[in-house]
């Protein structure tokens, strides 16, 4: 037998060997994460695998597999786990009321902010105009002709106020 196939089946064997012996030295456990790092993880999921575990443990033990000495300081840590989880997820949404105030806030600002753009445009040709402009930039239509008892927008041309109902005499309509 030449010395070069009895070297290759060496390199094989010391290849193989460390593969296939991994998983039987390390008795099919996994490594646990502690609390610590499943905090990391969403609220809901926290409690809902404290939960399962703390079922799996009772069941366990109801089979058999668990010796009571094990079973019962697995029982009161997996307990209070349960117990933090379902503290975080609590907190978690009452926090969760306080977003649904702010989103509510910011709604409320945007859609005033698009009535204002939408009030600060030309009644005549609906061109976005400047707060200051006294004309329309694209029609020339005067702006800021105002009701006097409402202060509403009214048309150089109308005679009554489309909101109120006043009469709009060319003596007391303002431009402002």
């Amino acid at each position: 037998m030449p010395i070069g196939s009895i070297l290759l089946g060496l390199a094989l064997v010391v290849v193989v060997v460390p593969f296939v012996a991994g998983p039987l030295l390390k008795n099919g456990q996994r490594p646990k994460k502690p609390l610590e790092s499943r905090q990391d993880d969403s609220p809901g999921l926290a409690k809902q695998s404290a939960l399962a575990a703390l079922r799996d443990l009772d069941f366990d033990f109801r089979t058999g597999k668990v010796a009571e000495e094990d079973y019962l300081p697995l029982r009161q840590r997996l307990i209070a786990e349960a117990a933090q989880a379902l503290q975080v997820t609590e907190a978690t949404a009452s926090s969760s009321s306080d977003w649904d105030a702010e989103i509510e806030a910011a709604v409320r600002a945007v859609r005033a902010s698009s009535q204002a753009a939408r009030r600060s445009a030309c009644p005549q040709c609906h061109a976005p105009v400047g707060d200051d402009d006294r004309f329309c930039p694209k029609c020339g239509t005067a702006l800021g002709v105002t009701c006097p008892q409402c202060r509403s927008a009214v048309q150089v041309t109308d005679m009554f106020c489309a909101r109120c109902g006043a009469t709009l005499k060319s003596e007391v309509v303002s431009i402002s």
